[in-house]
């Protein structure tokens, strides 16, 4: 993973390019480079002389700075903006300077909320959907955490901060301390949104930052109403595929039950839901058909983009580049369905067929199930089964590519239900592919029991 460094050690699976050959040659190397970023992983570490920097995963990237004159200008609209808008003018002050005078190219990982009327707004559609006053509700990214202030306001009595960026510790436990007789607050110094990153550390050093996040949490029945509910601003769509593989493995945050999401985001991970049809690339179709599967969404409202920061590059100067990405972000309400088209026995299998059929996009529907269950074909062009949607006409040249998301179930389904299957080079991929990892029978298991095969 790109995300994470390891140092020149030989206990180590990931190395620079060009191995150290001195100490002055690892001195010469930008102070990055200069620690490991698996900052609790100390036994791989051992043969390095370069001393651990404590917390190197958590710290937020740094925003690339503009040229002498953009900048000036920049600084110049961002003044004017508070100006226009006197109820943000008063964080002015609080907000970090690296935040309010930055302005990238790219999708930023981190923005935040500085408008506390669109803060009450959201409030407001989050506080609907929750059942009880007690219900567990957590903001992250909150920055100045002005949507959890505004569900107090309207009688939330429990709240959890999730907030990696240190600028904003201070001020948060400031604020929320001030009324602790009438609520109960938790700040957590981590991010909610890269519990995939987390994972990630975990897997290499047997840490416990994923069940350190999730702590207090509940454990509900899959059926049953949704254990939390989670609201903030996500500019990656790696939390949405986190979350997937969660239920397909049955693991993790998909353990304790369902988890209502209120995301704050881009109009392309919208149109994930919204428009799949468009979603064309290889791996990035398969995640859009497995995403629609095990989750849904909907679309609430529509904000301007400029009451977060840091801003953005006008997407006019972008190439390649949806305009209304920069305009606007998109309130969407996302949750993990209670019902799923298919037995959870298949959703490791179904898994890996999607996975592996969009890496060959453009090749034959036929010709490729054929290598995997042989003598599946006929099931294909003549569908034994009844489907809610299978593709019309189906001949030796149609493409996975053409298929939408029931379609390509349609198109497992008749596979597996082929007498070849369970002794088909398809399982035998599939046991390769997923030998190392262990599934957890769950509520989620015993509630599609009885699902379609």
């Amino acid at each position: 993973c790109p995300q994470f460094f390891l140092c020149n050690s030989p206990n180590t699976t990931r190395r620079p390019s060009k191995p150290f050959q001195s100490q002055a040659d690892r001195k010469t190397l930008p102070a990055r480079f200069n620690a490991c970023f698996l900052c609790d992983s100390a036994p791989a570490l051992e043969n390095c002389k370069t001393p651990l920097t404590e917390g190197k995963a958590d710290k937020p990237p740094k925003a690339p700075k503009l040229d002498y004159k953009g900048r000036e200008k920049h600084l110049q609209e961002i003044s004017k903006f508070f100006r226009q808008h006197p109820s943000i003018g008063a964080y002015q002050n609080v907000l970090p300077a690296k935040i309010v005078q930055s302005k990238t190219y790219k999708n930023p990982e981190y923005v935040y909320l500085v408008n506390p009327q669109v803060a009450d707004d959201i409030a407001k559609y989050v506080f609907q959907s929750i059942q009880s006053k007690n219900h567990i509700v957590a903001e992250s990214n909150p920055g100045l955490g002005l949507i959890s202030q505004s569900l107090i306001k309207l009688g939330i009595r429990s709240v959890r901060l999730y907030e990696l960026n240190p600028e904003f510790h201070e001020y948060l436990e400031k604020t929320f301390q001030s009324s602790q007789s009438k609520f109960k607050h938790e700040l957590f110094k981590k991010d909610f949104f890269s519990l995939w990153r987390y994972n990630f550390i975990d897997n290499g050093d047997q840490g416990q930052r994923v069940t350190d996040i999730l702590k207090g949490l509940p454990k509900k029945s899959w059926t049953d109403g949704p254990v939390a509910t989670v609201v903030g601003t996500m500019t990656r769509n790696i939390f949405l595929r986190y979350l997937v593989k969660s239920i397909v493995l049955q693991r993790e945050i998909a353990t304790y039950g369902r988890v209502d999401l209120f995301l704050i985001t881009y109009e392309k991970y919208w149109n994930i839901f919204n428009k799949p049809s468009q979603i064309s690339r290889g791996t990035q179709k398969a995640w859009g058909i497995l995403t629609n599967i095990f989750l849904e969404a909907e679309l609430i409202k529509e904000y301007p983009r400029e009451f977060f920061l840091p801003w953005e590059i006008s997407s006019a100067k972008k190439r390649g580049v949806n305009k209304s990405d920069s305009r606007n972000m998109y309130l969407i309400k996302v949750t993990m369905k209670k019902e799923f088209s298919l037995h959870a026995d298949h959703f490791v299998p179904f898994f890996c067929f999607a996975m592996n059929l969009y890496a060959k996009g453009s090749s034959s529907i036929i010709a490729t199930c054929e290598k995997w269950v042989p003598g599946c074909g006929e099931y294909l062009l003549v569908p034994r089964l009844t489907h809610t949607s299978y593709f019309e006409d189906m001949n030796v040249f149609t493409q996975f590519k053409d298929l939408t998301t029931e379609q390509v179930f349609g198109v497992y389904r008749e596979m597996q239900s082929h007498p070849n299957y369970q002794s088909s080079p398809f399982m035998d991929m599939i046991e390769q592919e997923w030998l190392k990892t262990e599934t957890i029978e769950t509520t989620l298991y015993d509630a599609h029991s009885k699902a379609a095969q």
